[in-house]
Formats: structure tokens, C-alpha cells, sequence
């Protein structure tokens, strides 16, 4: 059986056109649906939920700045990805609060009855505690188990609803979904040490208040301003540090990237959270070590695969920053051949431009990344 019954590309952004184009995917057999959608198209709940509601098959998705479809990316538009199997889609609400410990608000809500089973992992990005969340889902699923993912979310930084599912389109929440067919992962990001470390001195969740005992915008303008000149004045924020990001160094000697994405009263606020006492490298990106960073991360999902099974892939989904589009600008289109060249032929490449990434670090657990390539092939 293939796993991949069906994919449609629907771009009417009419919840007529996207209707016609779910009922085609159930008709030529799918089991379950996977439906990545831009956020430029501005679904609502009024416009959906009632579609979403009537989908009798378990469906997972998101609303993202942009989706990737074969070799090229698309800010309009939405891809219906009609699966075999059967997906079984957990719904973890109220990332955001704070009024019950995540540990037993992911065991109250995270239902994982095939506990071999590998897991796609779509959030809110801009929920304040995916990364609470993360490490919750992983003292729950435990080690063994692939995973990957991303969040879902606008590049406005405007918290909508988000996310597909047969209750509707959800805000604030993650969709853990036990995929029905094994997956097999890469995952790279290409970003250089430009200088560092530096002491994270103060910071709470996401936002990075002193590094060295400074404030933390002030050290990271004159770190860059000091070897790239003068940049910032004048600048948007998010125009100079999408070439500048953070890295936290790990236990395993890895980088873990973090995105400054504004500055707040000389605090940086990241897409994820950055640790007090961890030490952090300002790092800089350079499009062909990116470029190559992509393909590599292609090629292990590839190579992973390969030596699992000798069936040809169904499928290569990939989870992209949308950060690194931004900052490859037309470059990007080679980012894009450089993954599809690894799919074997015949194999569909979909997937998303993302507000951050989630995969297993090579030492085991899950970690929310920012700026990366996450591969996976099923």
C-alpha cells in the first residue's frame, strides 16, 4: 500500500475550492489528511471550522508563511495530503497558561495508544511555552520514538488560530499525531560562530535580558556592530538580526540556534527560550554553508531510510525556518533543489516554511530549534 493515497494543490483561497479538493483526496482513499495552508490566504474559524467539522477521516495541519510544494515554495495556496494509514491526532490546549503544570496538562491530553508509533508534532509558534511543551511530550513518548515538526503561526508575530483539526482551527495548542508509517529523519542548520560565548546573566522564558551582566540588545548591536559596522540605526530589528542569530552551546557540543525576532527595552525576545547561566555564541550565516547544511540534512533522512527499508519513499515532508528564506532571499529556490535531489524518484516533497522546528536532538530528546532544516522520509 502506498502511504500517500492522494495530493492535492488548491489554489482558490474559497473554502468552496478547498472543500472540492478535501472530498477528492477522501474519494481516491485516504485514511487520514494533512493540510498545510498560507497564512496570507487569512483563514478564519468562521470560513472553516464548519468544513473541518464535517471531515469524518482524522486530519492535522497548519496555517504557515509559506508551504513548500516539489521545488518551490508558495505564500498562496493550500496542499491537501491524502494519507493510507490512519492518523491518530491528540490535541494539547492552553500552551500559554500557566495554571496547571505542563507535564499534567500533556498527560491529561496527549492520548499515545500505539506506543511505537512515530510522531509529527504541529504547534502554535507563538504559544509562549512550546518548549515547556516539548519537554513534557518527551518524559510522555519517552526515548525511541522519531519525531518531527514545526509551528505554525504568521510572520506578523500576531497570534491567530493555527491549526487544522476535525474540532476546528485551533489557537494556542499542538497537535501530536502517532504517524501511521515509520519516518525517518535529517536535521542541519549551517549557522557559523561569529563571536562568544557569552553568560546569559538574565532571562525568563524566551526573553533574553542581560548577557554578561549587560543588557542583552546593547552586547548583541555592538558584537555585530563591532566586526559588520554600523547596522542597526536606523533598521528594522528583525532585517539585521535574521543574519545574526543566537546559539546555545549544549551538553553534546551542539549548537542549538536561537532567533532574536525583536528588541524590548534592550531585552531580545527569541523564538524559544534561552536558559540562565547557558553560555550563547552570536552566530552569522553564509547562503552556500545553509545551502549545504540543507542538503546534508536530505541526504541523512535519505540514508536513514534507505537502511531501514528497501521500499521507495512515499513522501519527503519537510520543516524549513522561514527565517532562512528571509535571509536567502531569491537563494532559497537552490535550497529547495538542493533537498529535492535527494528524494528518490517519483517521491512528493511538501512541507513547511516554519515558525520554528521540533526534532530529536542526537542524543535522544526533543528540542524546539529555530532556523533549520527538519527532513523527514516515509
Amino acid at each position: 500500500m502506498d502511504p500517500v493515497a492522494c495530493i492535492e494543490f488548491c489554489e482558490d483561497d474559497g473554502p468552496a475550492a478547498l472543500g472540492r479538493c478535501v472530498d477528492r483526496v477522501c474519494r481516491a482513499g485516504a485514511r487520514s489528511l494533512l493540510i498545510l495552508a498560507c497564512e496570507a490566504d487569512r483563514w478564519t474559524p468562521e470560513a472553516l471550522d464548519e468544513l473541518l467539522k464535517a471531515v469524518s477521516a482524522p486530519l492535522f495541519g497548519g496555517i504557515f508563511p509559506g508551504i513548500i510544494w516539489q521545488d518551490r515554495q508558495y505564500h498562496h495556496g493550500t496542499l491537501v495530503v491524502g494519507l493510507s494509514g490512519v492518523a491518530e491526532v491528540s490535541i494539547v490546549r492552553g500552551l500559554s497558561a500557566g495554571d496547571e503544570d505542563m507535564d499534567t496538562r500533556v498527560q491529561r491530553q496527549c492520548r499515545l495508544a500505539d506506543r511505537e508509533r512515530d510522531l509529527i508534532v504541529l504547534v502554535d509558534g507563538l504559544s509562549s511555552r512550546v518548549e515547556p511543551f516539548v519537554d513534557s511530550l518527551y518524559r510522555l513518548a519517552g526515548p525511541g520514538r522519531r519525531v518531527v515538526g514545526g509551528g505554525a503561526g504568521s510572520l506578523d508575530f500576531v497570534q491567530r488560530p493555527c491549526l487544522f483539526s476535525n474540532e476546528g482551527l485551533l489557537a494556542d495548542a499542538a497537535l501530536v499525531v502517532a504517524f501511521p508509517f515509520p519516518v525517518h529523519c535529517g536535521v542541519r542548520h549551517g549557522w557559523e560562530i561569529l563571536d562568544g560565548p557569552y553568560l546569559v546573566t538574565g532571562a525568563c522564558h524566551n526573553v533574553l535580558d542581560t548577557l554578561n551582566y549587560r543588557p542583552a540588545f546593547d552586547l548583541y548591536r555592538d558584537c555585530i556592530e563591532g566586526k559588520q559596522g554600523p547596522l542597526f540605526d536606523g533598521a528594522d530589528f528583525f532585517d539585521v538580526a535574521k543574519t545574526f542569530p543566537l546559539g546555545i552551546e549544549s551538553l553534546d557540543g551542539d549548537i542549538l540556534v536561537r532567533d532574536p525576532i525583536r528588541a524590548e527595552d534592550r531585552s531580545l525576545v527569541c523564538v524559544g527560550e534561552v536558559p540562565e547561566n547557558a553560555m550563547v555564541y552570536v552566530l552569522r550565516g553564509q547562503a552556500d554553508r545553509l545551502i549545504e547544511a540543507a542538503s546534508r540534512a536530505a541526504g541523512d533522512a535519505r540514508r536513514a531510510h534507505r537502511s531501514a527499508t528497501t521500499a521507495t519513499a512515499a513522501g519527503m515532508l519537510v520543516f524549513d525556518c522561514i527565517s532562512r528564506t528571509l535571509f536567502l532571499g531569491d537563494a532559497f529556490d537552490s535550497e529547495l533543489d538542493a533537498i529535492v535531489a535527494h528524494a528518490d524518484a517519483g517521491c512528493p516533497v511538501f512541507g513547511t516554511l516554519s515558525l520554528g522546528e521540533i526534532t530529536n536532538t542526537a542524543s535522544g530528546p526533543i528540542d524546539l530549534l529555530n532556523k533549520s532544516t527538519v527532513i523527514s522520509v516515509f
